[in-house]
């Protein structure tokens, strides 16, 4: 008897998925490229066999999902790493590459204008853009899609791949093999217990694939008769009647928690039953009559449910002081109004005050300078000039006059000063302000309310 398998991958993707969503504000994201998988020599088309099944940035579950797909739909294979697929985008996939890098032409075109962009997998579930699938040389035309923050969403290039689990596509019966390197090697049956390598392009048929080994274990494995088949015969001896009436419960248990879990994802943090969750996987954990492999996800789902839970407790102190400080907010309204005022009939005003500094970034025409807050020494402002006395300014805090202009293709504000002069910052908010001030000039109770 061949016990009947889970498809779970794409729910455990899930609740990874909406963890790693709530938890984005609080962590940073770590960057991320691809391993090198080779293409093999012929490629061919699977059907996915189940429905919201993740198409993924990279050959596993840490690698964030970039679409979901349903079943029946046609995926073309090109080669193969563990258990995971490389395929060729589906129709609906995008890349991120940075705007300053790409020289737009029209609507729709673009050219890369340096060697080695990173081209990064876009994703229409989640922001997330830190994964690098490959590397445009200058020159490279792009398909521009859209636009997102300091990035273009293009069509991804030739080189770019992305990855689904082995376990939810099987071989199409209408696929013919394409030859796509003949230099390249094919792996099609690679040696027993080698479950990696990325030789394998064309999906197995139905006569040259695995037969599933039950998950219950006791299974004896043994090679067909014909050596250059891939298939094996699996004998999995019955369980005795009371310990197959123990997996059948601790089976339906699993089920049933699986489902509240999917259940509790579609809500709220805060509304989600997780202590109760936690205690149904830990008794799924415990319970030695579970399969392996399900211990395993309840594991899995159980380091999930802890994270929720702290992550439900700094929510709630979260809320707390954003309370609080709606409340003192609400106190310095008048207060805040009455600065507004006060800056808008002062009796000097520039577009911008800070330390001028030079600019390691010298993009367009005209030589760019910085203007800083002199506190930190964070930007405020970009300068371009032509004008030889602005190096004479090089480390005072001045006041600039000129219109303030956002430069999209290379993503910055700046002024082409018509003026520039030595200012006092001890002066700032009584007879002298600004449109673009250093943070650290301003009235205390401001800063705290922006």
């Amino acid at each position: 008897m061949i016990a009947r398998p889970y498809l779970l991958k794409s729910t455990l993707s899930l609740s990874a998925f909406a963890v790693l969503l709530f938890a984005m504000p609080l962590f940073a994201q770590v960057e991320q490229t691809t391993p090198e998988v080779d293409n093999s020599k012929f490629s061919s088309t699977g059907l996915v066999n189940s429905n919201s099944v993740f198409v993924r940035s990279g050959p596993g579950e840490s690698y964030y999902a970039t679409m979901k797909l349903d079943k029946g739909a046609k995926l073309t294979v090109v080669g193969m790493h563990f258990d995971w697929l490389k395929i060729q985008p589906p129709e609906g996939s995008f890349c991120y590459v940075a705007k300053s890098y790409v020289d737009r032409k029209g609507d729709a075109d673009g050219r890369i204008t340096k060697d080695a962009v990173n081209c990064r997998a876009g994703s229409s579930l989640n922001e997330m853009k830190v994964v690098t699938l490959c590397q445009l040389a200058q020159g490279t035309e792009v398909q521009i899609l859209g636009e997102h923050e300091e990035y273009f969403k293009i069509k991804p290039p030739d080189k770019a791949y992305l990855f689904v689990a082995k376990q939810f596509v099987d071989p199409d019966p209408a696929s013919m093999p394409v030859v796509q390197h003949a230099e390249q090697p094919v792996v099609n049956n690679p040696p027993a217990g080698n479950h990696g390598g990325s030789g394998v392009g064309v999906i197995p048929s139905p006569t040259h694939v695995d037969r599933p080994i039950s998950r219950h274990g006791g299974a004896v494995v043994t090679p067909a008769t014909n050596p250059s088949d891939t298939e094996m015969e699996v004998v999995t001896p019955a369980p005795a009647p009371a310990a197959a009436e123990a997996v059948v419960a601790a089976d339906n248990f699993f089920e049933k928690t699986e489902n509240d879990f999917t259940a509790a994802t579609a809500k709220p943090l805060d509304q989600q039953p997780i202590d109760e969750l936690i205690k149904a996987y830990q008794s799924l954990v415990d319970d030695e009559a579970l399969a392996p492999t399900l211990r395993r996800i309840a594991q899995s789902r159980l380091a999930t449910l802890k994270g929720r839970a702290d992550a439900a407790g700094q929510l709630a102190a979260v809320r707390k002081n954003q309370q609080d400080l709606k409340q003192k907010q609400l106190a310095l309204q008048a207060e805040r109004k009455e600065l507004e005022q006060r800056l808008a009939n002062s009796a000097i005003r520039y577009a911008a005050l800070g330390t001028l500094q030079p600019s390691s970034l010298q993009v367009g025409q005209g030589t760019l300078y910085r203007l800083t807050d002199p506190a930190n020494g964070r930007t405020i402002v970009y300068l371009r000039s032509t004008d030889a006395k602005m190096n004479s300014f090089l480390g005072s805090f001045v006041g600039i006059r000129g219109d303030i202009v956002t430069d999209d293709k290379a993503n910055l504000r700046y002024i082409t000063p018509t003026d520039i002069v030595l200012v006092d910052p001890t002066k700032l908010n009584g007879t002298i302000s600004a449109e673009l001030m250093p943070t650290s000039l301003q009235p205390k109770d401001q800063t705290k309310t922006d």
